[in-house]
């Protein structure tokens, strides 16, 4: 995260996602970041739906979302 953090303080990017992060590895990215991470782009499954339910009410705990 830190060569992140100093691509958005330098300007050549404005927003910071990521990919198939948990709720503790997306909150740990945001607190290495001082920043929101704007987006966690997960593996969506209509059968398994436990870590999408996680994220989701894990966000809505800490964004009001």
């Amino acid at each position: 995260m830190a060569a992140m953090r100093a691509l958005q303080r330098s300007g050549l990017i404005r927003h910071i996602g990521v990919s198939n992060y948990s709720l503790e590895r997306w909150q740990a990215a945001e607190g290495a970041l001082g920043r929101p991470v704007l987006s966690n782009q997960v593996r969506f499954n209509l059968v398994i739906v436990g870590p999408s339910k996680a994220l989701l009410n894990g966000r809505q705990r800490t964004t009001g979302w």
